[in-house]
């Protein structure tokens, strides 16, 4: 049973927190290929002056978002990468752009991390070492 939390400034979602929540469960329900009734999923939402994150627009700062995905082990490399692009792709009609938001999978292995518009980490350049 996947348990997801969803981290996120406060103000910009109003009235849409139903229709985030329901396209990250419908993110996750095709991805992993689970029950719709079969996730926990929580969303908290913080004072702008709580969650200091740099971007290179206001709007981007403002809307960022941070999704915890703890999920017993086992699934693949492939199912991450599903989960992180139906995540934003799900998410693209209610946020302006898909590129502000990042997923994690537990904490580890770069494949256990969705970043810069729903690519898997281990997928990217970084551009600085990870294992100093």
């Amino acid at each position: 049973m996947p348990n997801i939390l969803v981290e996120t400034r406060d103000g910009w979602l109003g009235a849409k927190r139903t229709a985030f929540l329901a396209a990250i469960q419908a993110a996750t329900v095709e991805a992993l290929r689970i029950p719709p009734h079969s996730l926990v999923l929580r969303l908290v939402e913080h004072p702008m002056e709580c969650f200091v994150i740099r971007h290179e627009t206001h709007e981007a700062a403002e809307q960022y978002t941070n999704i915890v995905t703890a999920m017993f082990a086992g699934r693949s490399l492939w199912a991450k990468r599903a989960l992180y692009q139906a995540i934003v792709w799900h998410l693209e009609a209610i946020r302006r752009s898909a590129g502000r938001c990042e997923d994690h999978s537990a904490r580890g292995p770069a494949r256990n991390i969705g970043m810069r518009g729903g690519k898997a980490a281990v997928d990217l350049e970084r551009g600085y070492e990870v294992s100093v």
